[in-house]
C-alpha cells in the first residue's frame, strides 16, 4: 500500500497560471483558504488521494476533499467566454479602435485614447485610417463593413431579431419575413455578435460604476441539440450558467459549455491526444474538454456513482424533496471531489458533438465567476444565492477570494423542493399564512414583514439537517415557486448575529434566475423543454431543437441583450435601466447599428 501512495504522491501538481491557482483549500472557514499546494510529496497543508488517472487533495486542517484542476484550463475557458474573437471582428468592422487581440490597445476607442493612434491617410472612399501605435496594424473608420452584413434585405433585421425572441419558429421564418433559411442564419450570426459586443460595451461601464448592494442569483439551466445520424439517435445536452440580480433582474453571463472552434475530430487522431491520455486530467492540453476517452470513463463510473448515492439518499428517511436534492448534491461533489468524475457526467441517452467540443462544466463556472468579479467585485455589499450545483461553490470562493471572508459579503445555497403539484404547493402557502396570521392576532408581531422576521430567526436557531459536515436550515417561508426552501452558508457565520443571518436567510431565492431560465423557455422556441418519448427508450427529441449547439449559445446572447436593454417590465423600465447602466428602452437599430 506504501508504495502505492508514494507512486501517487510522486506526481507533479497543477502550476498557477495568469495568476490564476484554484487548487486550494476552497473553505472559507478553513485557516489553509487560499494556500495552495505546494509540493508532491511532504506537503505541510494537504495529503494527496488517488488511484489510477484520478487525484485530489486532502486538507490537513479540515479534513474536506477537494479535486485537482487545471489554471491553465480555466485560463483558456476565461478566454474564450470573454468573446475576444467576436469582439475583434467587431472591432474590425467598426474601425472605432485597435482589433489585434494581443495588443495593449486592443478595445480602446480611438476617440477615447487618441494618443495610442496616429493617422495614416484616407481610402478611396475618403474613410480616415489611422494606424494603432501599439501593433502598427491598420484601422479604418466609417467602412460599410458592418453596415452591409449581411447584405440583403436589410430592413427586416429589427422585425427578424423580434421573431427570435417572441418564439417564432425558424422553419417559420422564411415564409414571414421572405429571406432564405441560409440568409435567416446569416443574419442571426450578425445579432449574435451585435449582441454580444453591444453587451460587454455597456457592462464594461459597470467597473467605474458605484454600486453600493447586489442580491445575486446563480443557476444552471441545460438544453438539448437534435442528433443527426439517423443510425446514433444520441442527443447533445450543453449547459449553461447564469446570474441574475434579484433588484434589477439584470442578467450577468450566460456562459455554456461548448466551444465551436475545437476539431474533436482532428484532436482525437492528433499525437497529443495519445500522450494526454497517460497524464492526469489536470495536466492534460485538453484538460477542459470533454474527450472520447472522458466519456467512456464516465459512463463507466455512473453505475457505481447512482447506486453510492441511492443509498445515502435512502439511509434518511422522513424529509422532504428539498433534503432529498441537498443529500443527493453533497453526495455528488463528494463523488467528483474523490474520483474526478465530473457531476455532469453523460449518460447512454447522450454523447459528444461531431463538430466543436463540450467543455467540462466547472471550467466554465471559473470562467463565469472570474468575468462577474471583474464587473462586479467592487460592490460595497455582495450577496450570493447558489442553486446546490457540484463546484459551485468552489468556483464563486477563489473567483471573489479577497472577499468571502468579509462581513459585506455573504453566499448561501438555496434549495427547494421542485416537484411538487399545484395543489401540494398551495397548502404548504396556506401553512406560511396561518402562521403568519396567528403571530399578528397574538401581538408578537405588527406586520407580516416582522412576522417574517421572526419566522427567518427562528429558523436560523437550530438545522434542519446536517449533512457531510454542512449545516441546513428550513426556512418555513413558502412561496408557490420557493416551497420547503432549505439555505446553507457557504460563506464563515461566526460573527453574524441571529438577525443577520435571519435577514440573508429571508432573502435568499432563485427567482431573478429562475425567471431568465422560464423566459428562455417561452421566448425562445429551439430551447423549449424536450420532449421525452416511451416510444423512443427514453430519448428526448424536439422538431425545434438545433442541430448544430453553436445556435445555443447564439441564441441565449441575443435573447439575453433583449431581455436587458429592450424588454420593459411593469414599471416601464428594462433591467439595465434599473442597474444604471441604460437611460431608457435601447432600440433594436442602435444595437445593431451603435
Amino acid at each position: 500500500m506504501s508504495r502505492i501512495s508514494g507512486r501517487v504522491s510522486s506526481r507533479p501538481l497543477p502550476t498557477s497560471v495568469a495568476g490564476i491557482e484554484v487548487n486550494c483549500c476552497p473553505h472559507p472557514d478553513c485557516k489553509n483558504y487560499l494556500i495552495a499546494v505546494q509540493q508532491p510529496t511532504n506537503d505541510p497543508h494537504y495529503t494527496y488521494t488517488g488511484k489510477g488517472k484520478t487525484r485530489s487533495a486532502k486538507c490537513k486542517l479540515c479534513g474536506r476533499h477537494f479535486s485537482l484542476k487545471s489554471n491553465k484550463a480555466i485560463a483558456e475557458e476565461l478566454g474564450r467566454t470573454s468573446n475576444g474573437r467576436i469582439l475583434s471582428k467587431i472591432y474590425r468592422q467598426d474601425g472605432r479602435c485597435c482589433h489585434t487581440l494581443d495588443c495593449d490597445n486592443f478595445g480602446k476607442l480611438i476617440s477615447q485614447h487618441p494618443p495610442l493612434y496616429r493617422k495614416n491617410g484616407q481610402t478611396s472612399q475618403g474613410n480616415q485610417r489611422f494606424q494603432c501605435k501599439g501593433c502598427n496594424k491598420s484601422i479604418t473608420v466609417g467602412s460599410s463593413k458592418r453596415t452591409s452584413h449581411p447584405h440583403s434585405k436589410r430592413y427586416v433585421n429589427e422585425v427578424l431579431f423580434k421573431m427570435l425572441c417572441n418564439k417564432v419558429p425558424l422553419a417559420r421564418m422564411p415564409e414571414i419575413s421572405g429571406l432564405s433559411i441560409s440568409t435567416i442564419y446569416r443574419k442571426i450570426d450578425m445579432f449574435y455578435e451585435r449582441c454580444v459586443s453591444f453587451m460587454h460595451e455597456r457592462e464594461d461601464r459597470l467597473r467605474s460604476k458605484d454600486i453600493e448592494r447586489l442580491y445575486l442569483s446563480s443557476d444552471r439551466q441545460e438544453y438539448h441539440a437534435n442528433w443527426t445520424d439517423e443510425q446514433d439517435k444520441r442527443h447533445i445536452v450543453v449547459s449553461a450558467i447564469g446570474t441574475a440580480d434579484r433588484k434589477s433582474g439584470y442578467v450577468f453571463g450566460m456562459e455554456s459549455n461548448f466551444d465551436p472552434s475545437i476539431d474533436l475530430a482532428f484532436l482525437h487522431s492528433d499525437e497529443i491526444m495519445s500522450e494526454d491520455r497517460l497524464l492526469d486530467p489536470y495536466l492534460r492540453s485538453t484538460a477542459r474538454l470533454w474527450t472520447e476517452a472522458d466519456y467512456q470513463r464516465a459512463v463507466d463510473a455512473q453505475k457505481q456513482s447512482k447506486t453510492q448515492i441511492d443509498r445515502a439518499v435512502a439511509s434518511v428517511s422522513g424529509l422532504s424533496a428539498a433534503h432529498m436534492d441537498v443529500i443527493q448534491a453533497e453526495e455528488n461533489e463528494d463523488w467528483e471531489n474523490s474520483t474526478g468524475s465530473p457531476p455532469e457526467a453523460f449518460t447512454n441517452e447522450s454523447y459528444l458533438p461531431t463538430n466543436g467540443a463540450l467543455v467540462h462544466l466547472e471550467y466554465t463556472m471559473y470562467a463565469h465567476y472570474l468575468k462577474l468579479q471583474k464587473l462586479v467585485g467592487h460592490a460595497r455589499n455582495l450577496y450570493f444565492y447558489l442553486d446546490r450545483e457540484s463546484g459551485i461553490n468552489r468556483a464563486l470562493a477563489l473567483a471573489f477570494r479577497e472577499r468571502m471572508q468579509h462581513k459585506d459579503f455573504a453566499a448561501m445555497f438555496v434549495a427547494f423542493s421542485k416537484n411538487l403539484t399545484v395543489n401540494e404547493r398551495r397548502i404548504l402557502v396556506q401553512r406560511s399564512y396561518e402562521i403568519v396570521r396567528s403571530l399578528i392576532r397574538d401581538g408578537v408581531a405588527s406586520s407580516t414583514h416582522e412576522a417574517h422576521k421572526i419566522i427567518s430567526e427562528e429558523s436560523m436557531e437550530t438545522p434542519s439537517i446536517t449533512y457531510k459536515n454542512r449545516d441546513y436550515f428550513s426556512v418555513p417561508i413558502h412561496r408557490m415557486n420557493e416551497v420547503e426552501r432549505l439555505v446553507s452558508f457557504i460563506t464563515p457565520i461566526d460573527g453574524l448575529s441571529l438577525k443577520s443571518k435571519g435577514f440573508l436567510a429571508r432573502m435568499a431565492t432563485l427567482a431573478p434566475i429562475d425567471t431568465f431560465f422560464n423566459q428562455v423557455r417561452r421566448r425562445t422556441q429551439s430551447l423549449e423543454r424536450p420532449i421525452h418519448s416511451q416510444s423512443n427508450k427514453a430519448r428526448v427529441w424536439l422538431g425545434y431543437s438545433p442541430y448544430s449547439p453553436a445556435q445555443i449559445d447564439k441564441e441565449l446572447q441575443i435573447l439575453r441583450c433583449y431581455r436587458n436593454f429592450v424588454l420593459k417590465g411593469k414599471d416601464g423600465k428594462t433591467p439595465a435601466q434599473r442597474l444604471g447602466i441604460a437611460k431608457g428602452p435601447v432600440e433594436i437599430r442602435k444595437i445593431l447599428y451603435p
